[in-house]
């Protein structure tokens, strides 16, 4: 997966924000906009310093056929995902995925994205054990 850049939900310009947080339209292989990753100084590129870094799944969920609603900016809404490649139905649902970075047999948390199912599923996750640092 790659990402573009990012859209921020709020800035130091916006009303009572402290700092800026924002987030990045994640793409899988076909260059779809499959998810949305959150933004931090480690996540200026998804292959880091020369570290490996990947996605390992937490959880998912379904909205039971409804719309997902995405995330909220002031400027607006920030669509989670391209609804034309990927639907959303009531078998679909979003993973909620932590990216890390292996530092020898051990996993740092980077931070959390947002994927559409069905592009987790044609990037063929493996399962294995993760030892989280």
């Amino acid at each position: 997966m790659d990402q573009g850049p990012p859209t921020y939900l709020c800035s130091p310009g916006h009303g009572n924000a402290h700092g800026k947080q924002g987030v990045s339209h994640l793409y899988d292989r076909k260059r779809q906009h499959c998810g949305l990753i959150f933004c931090t100084r480690e996540t200026e590129s998804l292959s880091g310093s020369g570290c490996q870094r990947e996605f390992t799944l937490v959880s998912t969920y379904n909205a039971n056929g409804g719309e997902h609603p995405g995330l909220q900016s002031v400027e607006g809404s920030i669509k989670l995902f391209d609804h034309r490649p990927f639907g959303w139905s009531e078998q679909e649902r979003i993973v909620n995925a932590l990216l890390i970075e292996w530092d020898n047999d051990v996993a740092d948390r980077v931070t959390v994205a947002l994927i559409h199912s069905t592009a987790w599923e044609e990037a063929c996750p493996q399962r294995k054990y993760i030892r989280l640092g």
